[in-house]
């Protein structure tokens, strides 16, 4: 894809799925608002087994619960990870970034091993890779 935004510093962009993108200056909300139309998707998929959608449902839930962390509203900028006391800073990767990254890239591999379902499954698995990308850096 090619930005010709002449005089403007975009920084990174990442293009999630068409016409969802995240970029370097997105926030946890954008990205919880992403993620939510990505289970959407994913939940809409019809050649799926019911069981492996609720699965991986659960899963991107329990991702999301873990990126609100990083989303207080309280003007500090230090979270609390309740599952593992860890604090997430603002100040680059923490150790709730890694359960985000780790569950969104757990979910995409199950899309993409699941040999019947169509390219959609697949092409779901590749945004949420690039959404844990974000997530690495970002978040």
């Amino acid at each position: 894809m090619v930005f010709n935004q002449s005089g403007w510093n975009v920084g990174k962009v990442y293009n999630i799925a068409g016409d969802l993108r995240l970029t370097d200056r997105s926030s946890p909300r954008e990205f919880a608002e992403a993620l939510n139309e990505l289970r959407s998707r994913i939940r809409a998929l019809e050649d799926v087994p019911d069981t492996d959608l609720a699965a991986m449902d659960a899963e991107l839930a329990q991702a999301a619960l873990a990126a609100d962390t990083h989303d207080g509203d309280d003007g500090d900028d230090s979270t609390d990870d309740d599952a593992t006391g860890d604090v997430a800073t603002g100040d680059g990767p923490s150790p709730g970034d890694d359960i985000v990254a780790g569950r969104l890239t757990r979910v995409a591999n199950r899309l993409r091993a699941l040999g019947t379902a169509t390219a959609a499954a697949s092409e779901l698995g590749t945004s949420l890779d690039t959404m844990a990308q974000w997530v690495g850096h970002h978040l």
